[in-house]
């Protein structure tokens, strides 16, 4: 099969050096939409509702596609951010990181799942329903509070709980794709 070398003994990353390394993958992400902006869109407005929900969609596919092209073709497992901090993916049964499940962390487990709210949003967008909330949030706080739970990403902060609190230190994506992040042990 596709088994990691026996001689390797691996632990659980720590939480931080993931936290990290999601930072540096973000940053490096957020950095490549600000030129890709500023190289091809010169005159951009203030964002209404509907292009930022649409913005942070694309930013979550494109998160997820760099993930997929580093932690697929060019670092085996891993993204820059889990290349600098000595951290990387494999299956939860101790294979190597496979494509299929790399895609089912990257697609299924953060683009739908986490962020589930998006796509509630984006489908509330043309049916009228999410104007309709807008213009009445300071009417009632009956609007103001279905706002917040309708467009707080709920699912991403219980997959974070999920990675600090457990003892394996898994988010959902984790679990929905059978996968682990891990370092060497020393």
């Amino acid at each position: 099969m596709n088994k990691i070398n026996d001689l390797d003994r691996f632990i659980t990353a720590k939480v931080s050096k993931r936290i990290i390394a999601y930072m540096i993958d973000t940053l490096l992400i957020y950095l490549l939409v600000f030129f890709f902006r500023k190289a091809f869109l010169y005159n951009v407005a203030a964002l209404d509702v509907e292009m930022q929900i649409k913005n942070s969609i694309i930013n979550g596919i494109l998160f997820s596609f760099y993930s997929i092209i580093f932690s697929n073709f060019i670092f085996k497992g891993q993204t820059i951010g889990k290349k600098i901090m000595k951290i990387h993916m494999i299956c939860s049964n101790d294979e190597r990181l496979d494509l299929m499940s790399l895609l089912n962390r990257e697609i299924l487990g953060k683009v739908f799942i986490e962020k589930i709210n998006l796509w509630i949003l984006l489908i509330l967008l043309p049916t009228g329903l999410l104007d309709n909330l807008l213009i009445n949030i300071n009417k009632s706080p009956m609007y103001f509070i279905l706002w917040y739970l309708i467009s707080l990403p709920w699912v991403m902060f219980l997959s974070f709980t999920m990675l600090v609190n457990s003892t394996k230190h898994l988010s959902l994506h984790d679990l929905v794709s059978k996968t682990k992040v891990v370092e060497k042990e020393h």
